[in-house]
C-alpha cells in the first residue's frame, strides 16, 4: 500500500514508535527566577549563601550577585513540571522528602502499551500480597500528577477504577491503624487525587470521616502528640479541597505551615441566598469548591464535626490562628439564619460519634460561630497616629473602624464600597478650622483614607485601593510612607506576595525613598507569603543598599568598620525590628537554621538582639522541650544586660502548660510556683495578663481541681490585683462546663465579682445566662437576667435566645411570652426583611416567631 493512503489514525498508532525529535532548550527570562537551581536544592543552604557578606565587596551590584549565587547554565529535567518557575515549594518539597519516582532519564519516550502494562500490574499489586504502601508508590510515580508527559499515549480507560479501588484499601486500613507509617496520609492522598481530577466528594468525606472518628474516639485515650498528627492530617485535607479550580498546583511544602489564602472570600449575603436556594449541603459545600455538589450529601455533618474538633479539642486550638480563612468562612455559614440540625442530617449516615458529637453540641456550636464572627483587623507595621483629629472625628472613624472590621471579616467588599461612597462625599478636615465638625458628616483624613486601602489591599482589591489613593490625590491630601506602608501591610495580610512587590516597584518609581517600616514589612511579608528566600533576597538587597551609600561617604573604610556605623545619608540601615520581624517569620516557616544566620548577619551590623528577639527565640525551645537549651538562652539573655519582660515569662507559662494535661495539681502549682520564684528573682511583676494566662491554662487541665487556680487567685489578692472580667469569666463557664455543673461555685464567684465595680462585663453575664439556661435553671437565669437590666446594664441577644429555647423545653410559657415581651420594650421588635442586624438578634426574633410568642407584642 503507498503510504498516503495510510490513514490518520494508523498514522498516529506507527508514529509512537518513531524516535523523537531533540527538544532544544529555549531560555526563559524570569525575575530572580530559581529555575536554574537543582531540583534537590535545600533553601537553607541558599540562604546562608546570601547572607555571607564576608567575601564580598559592599558595593557590588546586587543583581549580579544573585545571579553569581543562582548559577548560569541551565540544566534540563527529566520533565517540564506545570507549576510556575519561581514557586518555591517544589525546592522545599525536595529538600524535605526523597523523590518516589526514579531519577534515570528515559532516552525516548515509552510506547503505547506501557500504561496498559502498569496499569494491570497495579491491579495485581491489589489483589496480590503487595504491601499497599508499595502500591501507592507504584500509582504515583507512574500515574501521578508529575509522572513524565507521555507523547501520542492515553491512559487505559479502567485506571480510574482502580485507583478508586486503591483509595478504598487505603480508608480501610487507616480506620485501623490512623498512625501507622505503612500508609499514606489523608492529606497526601487528597492533593495527588485532586489534581488527577479523580478525588470524589464521598471519598474525600470517607477519609474525613475516618480521621474524625480517631480524633472524637475517648475509649483510647489518645495522646496530645497523637491527636496532633490527626488533626493536622485533617486540616492539611481541608485545605487541599478548599481552594478554586486552577490553584491545585501551589500546595505548601511537606512539613511546613498550611497556606489558607485560597479559601474562598464570599459575603454573608451570598452563603444566605445559597442556602434558601439550595439548601445546608450547597451552602457548606462553598468550603470544597472542586468537589462536585451531589457527591457532598454528608460535607453539612464534616464541616460542623471539623468546627466542634477545633473549638473544644484542646490540642487543635492552636490551629484557630493560623487556619483563620478557613474558620472565619466555616463560622459564616454556620451563622447563615435558618441553619437546622435536622437539614444538616437529613437522610444520610456518617459515623454515630460524628453525629453524635454534632447533636449534642448543637447550641455550643451555634453559640460559638457567633462568637468568633468578631476579629481584630490586620495591624499595619507602622502604628496610625491620630492624635490630630478631634474628638468627633475619632468618634466617626472608631464608628467607621468596626464596620469595617466587620466587612473584613466576612470578606463583604460591597459593604466597604457602600462606606467608601459616604466618606468619599465628606469635606476634607482642615486643621485650622475653629468650628466643632458635626456627627452626622465627618471629615476626610489622611489616616481615614489609609485604613481603606489597608483593607482594600487585604481583601485583594486593588484597584478599590488606587481608586481611594487617586481621591486622596484629588482633595489635596498626600500620600506619605505611611500611605505606602498600609499598601504593603494589605498585601501582607492577604499573604499575596506578588501584589506586595509590585507596590514596592510602583513605590520606587514614584521617588518615595522606603524607610525602616516598609522595609520591614516587605521581608516580612514576603516570608509570610511562603516566599522564604525572596524575604531573606529582600533583607539582603536593603544591607547592600546601606552598605553602597556608607562606601560612597567613607571610600576608604573597611568592610567591618562600615557596618557598624549608625547612620549613613542616602539609605536606610537595618533594625532590630527588621531582623526581629525577619527571624519570626522564618520561625513560623520551619527555617530555624536561617533565622539563626539572619541574626549572626545582623550582628556583622551592630545589631544587638533586645528582649523581643530573645522571646522569639525562647518560644520554640520550650515548645520542642530543650530545656537546656532554654536556660542557656535565658543565661545569655541576663548576661547581655537584657531584663526579661512579662511577655518571657508569659511565653513561658505558654509553652509549658500546652501538654501539662496529664500533671498533677501538685505538679501543676510547683510549675507555677517556680515561673513566679524566677519572676521575683528577675525582679520582673506579673500583670493581670500574666494572671489570666495561668488561670486559663490551669483551667484547661485541671480536670475539676482547682487548688492551684485557688493559689495563684490568693497571689494576686496579695500583690493587689483585683481578678479582671476575662478571669471571671472563664472562671464562670469553666464550673458551669464541669460534669455536673458546679452550681454552687457559680453562686459563690458570682457574689465575689458583684461585690466589686468593674469585675464584671457583659461577656461575664452573657456566660451566666447561658450557662444556667443550658443546665435548665430558668428561674436563676430570669433574676440575674432582671438584676443586670436594673444595673443599666445588657445581656446579649445569644443568651436571651437560650434562655428562651430553655423556657420553652421547660414548658414555661408564661416566662417565655414575658421575656419575649421585655426585649421588645427595650430593644424594638424584629425589624423589616434586609434591614441591618445582628446574627444574635435575628436569631433570637426568629425562634420567638417559631414559637408563635411574637403575636400580639406590636400592640404592647
Amino acid at each position: 500500500m503507498n503510504p498516503s493512503h495510510i490513514c490518520l489514525a494508523c498514522r498516529r498508532r506507527l508514529g509512537v514508535f518513531r524516535p523523537p525529535r531533540p527538544v532544544q532548550w529555549r531560555p526563559r527570562a524570569t525575575f530572580i527566577s530559581l529555575s536554574n537551581n537543582k531540583r534537590g536544592a535545600n533553601h537553607e543552604q541558599t540562604a546562608k549563601e546570601l547572607l555571607n557578606l564576608d567575601k564580598e565587596a559592599p558595593e557590588r551590584n546586587s543583581t549580579q550577585g544573585m545571579s553569581n549565587l543562582l548559577g548560569s547554565s541551565r540544566v534540563p529535567r527529566r520533565y517540564q513540571s506545570n507549576r510556575p518557575a519561581d514557586d518555591l515549594e517544589t525546592l522545599f518539597e525536595n529538600s524535605l522528602q526523597a523523590p518516589i519516582a526514579s531519577e534515570d532519564v528515559p532516552s525516548q519516550f515509552p510506547t503505547s502499551l506501557e500504561p496498559y502494562k502498569n496499569a494491570e500490574k497495579l491491579k495485581e499489586m491489589l489483589s496480590g500480597s503487595a504491601p499497599l504502601l508499595d502500591a501507592w508508590h507504584f500509582f504515583v510515580e507512574h500515574f501521578g500528577p508529575d509522572a513524565e508527559k507521555r507523547a501520542y499515549t492515553s491512559m487505559p480507560s479502567y485506571l480510574n477504577s482502580t485507583a478508586q479501588e486503591l483509595l478504598k484499601r487505603i480508608i480501610r486500613a487507616r480506620k485501623g491503624d490512623p498512625l501507622s507509617e505503612k500508609y499514606p496520609s489523608f492529606t497526601e492522598v487528597s492533593k495527588i487525587y485532586l489534581r488527577l481530577t479523580i478525588l470524589s466528594g464521598r471519598d474525600w468525606s470517607d477519609m474525613m470521616f475516618t480521621l474524625l472518628e480517631s480524633i472524637l474516639r475517648t475509649d483510647q485515650s489518645p495522646s496530645a502528640a497523637t491527636e496532633e498528627r490527626l488533626i493536622a492530617d485533617m486540616l492539611g485535607a481541608w485545605n487541599v479541597v478548599c481552594r478554586q479550580p486552577g490553584n491545585y498546583h501551589h500546595f505548601p511544602a511537606v512539613g511546613s505551615d498550611l497556606n489558607w489564602s485560597y479559601v474562598p472570600r464570599i459575603s454573608p449575603g451570598d452563603v444566605n441566598q445559597m442556602y434558601r436556594k439550595r439548601g445546608p449541603q450547597a451552602a457548606f459545600g462553598i468550603l470544597t469548591p472542586p468537589l462536585k455538589l451531589r457527591h457532598l450529601q454528608t460535607i453539612p455533618i464534616v464541616a460542623l464535626a471539623t468546627f466542634v474538633v477545633l473549638t473544644q479539642n484542646a490540642t487543635a486550638k492552636p490551629y484557630l490562628a493560623s487556619a483563620s480563612p478557613f474558620t472565619s468562612l466555616l463560622t459564616q455559614i454556620i451563622n447563615t439564619p435558618g441553619l437546622a440540625l435536622n437539614g444538616v442530617f437529613g437522610r444520610f449516615d456518617s459515623p454515630s460519634i460524628v453525629a453524635d458529637s454534632i447533636r449534642s453540641n448543637w447550641v455550643i456550636i451555634k453559640e460559638q460561630a457567633a462568637q468568633m464572627s468578631e476579629a481584630p483587623l490586620p495591624k499595619p507595621e507602622r502604628p496610625v497616629e491620630n492624635e490630630q483629629s478631634g474628638q468627633d472625628d475619632l468618634y466617626r472613624v472608631s464608628f467607621i473602624n468596626k464596620r469595617l472590621q466587620n466587612a473584613l471579616k466576612r470578606g463583604n467588599v460591597r459593604e466597604v464600597n457602600e462606606l467608601w461612597l459616604d466618606v468619599e462625599q465628606w469635606p476634607v478636615k482642615e486643621l485650622e478650622s475653629p468650628q466643632p465638625y458635626s456627627l452626622k458628616r465627618g471629615t476626610l483624613t489622611e489616616e481615614l483614607c489609609n485604613l481603606f486601602i489597608l483593607i482594600y489591599m487585604s481583601l485583594r482589591q486593588p484597584s478599590y485601593a488606587i481608586h481611594v489613593w487617586n481621591h486622596m490625590l484629588k482633595s489635596g491630601i498626600q500620600p506619605t510612607l505611611q500611605t505606602w506602608d498600609n499598601m504593603l501591610s494589605g498585601c501582607k495580610a492577604s499573604r499575596d506576595w506578588k501584589a506586595l512587590e509590585a507596590v514596592w516597584q510602583r513605590m520606587l518609581a514614584s521617588g518615595a525613598q522606603p524607610d525602616a517600616v516598609c522595609w520591614t514589612t516587605r521581608i516580612s511579608g514576603l516570608i509570610d507569603g511562603y516566599q522564604v528566600n525572596l524575604g531573606i533576597r529582600a533583607l539582603d538587597e536593603m544591607g547592600r543598599i546601606w552598605l553602597a551609600a556608607a562606601k560612597r561617604q567613607h571610600p576608604k573604610m573597611k568592610l567591618e568598620q562600615l557596618q557598624l556605623l549608625p547612620e549613613v545619608d542616602g539609605a536606610v540601615k537595618p533594625t532590630i525590628g527588621t531582623i526581629n520581624a525577619a527571624v519570626a517569620g522564618l520561625f513560623s516557616r520551619k527555617s530555624p537554621d536561617a533565622a539563626h544566620r539572619v541574626l549572626a548577619w545582623g550582628g556583622k551590623f551592630g545589631i544587638t538582639p533586645d528582649v523581643i528577639t530573645y522571646n522569639t527565640l525562647l518560644r520554640p525551645l520550650i515548645r520542642n522541650g530543650q530545656v537546656k537549651q532554654a536556660s542557656v538562652l535565658l543565661k545569655q539573655m541576663q548576661n547581655a544586660g537584657i531584663q526579661a519582660d512579662v511577655a518571657t515569662f508569659t511565653t513561658i507559662l505558654d509553652e509549658t502548660f500546652r501538654y501539662s494535661e496529664h500533671h498533677t495539681p501538685e505538679e501543676q502549682k510547683d510549675i507555677v510556683d517556680s515561673v513566679f520564684s524566677e519572676m521575683e528573682a528577675a525582679g520582673v511583676e506579673p500583670n493581670l495578663h500574666t494572671y489570666a494566662t495561668i488561670i486559663y491554662q490551669l483551667l484547661q487541665s485541671s480536670h475539676g481541681n482547682m487548688t492551684s487556680v485557688k493559689a495563684v487567685m490568693e497571689r494576686m489578692a496579695a500583690q493587689g490585683l483585683q481578678p479582671s472580667p476575662q478571669i471571671y469569666t472563664m472562671m464562670i463557664g469553666h464550673y458551669f462546663q464541669q460534669t455536673p455543673a458546679n452550681l454552687d461555685a457559680v453562686r459563690s464567684l458570682i457574689e465575689s465579682a458583684s461585690m466589686v465595680e468593674g469585675s464584671t462585663d457583659h461577656k461575664f453575664w452573657d456566660r451566666v445566662v447561658e450557662g444556667y439556661a443550658q443546665e435548665g435553671e430558668t428561674a436563676h437565669a430570669l433574676k440575674i437576667l432582671a438584676d443586670v437590666h436594673r444595673a443599666n446594664q445588657k445581656v446579649g441577644f445569644l443568651a436571651m435566645r437560650m434562655l428562651l429555647f430553655a423556657l420553652a423545653q421547660n414548658q414555661e410559657w408564661d416566662s417565655a411570652r414575658n421575656l419575649v415581651r421585655n426585649v421588645f420594650l427595650l430593644n424594638g421588635g424584629p425589624r423589616p426583611e434586609g434591614a441591618h442586624l445582628r446574627i444574635g438578634e435575628h436569631l433570637f426574633w426568629q425562634l420567638a416567631s417559631q414559637l408563635q410568642l411574637t403575636d400580639g407584642i406590636i400592640n404592647v
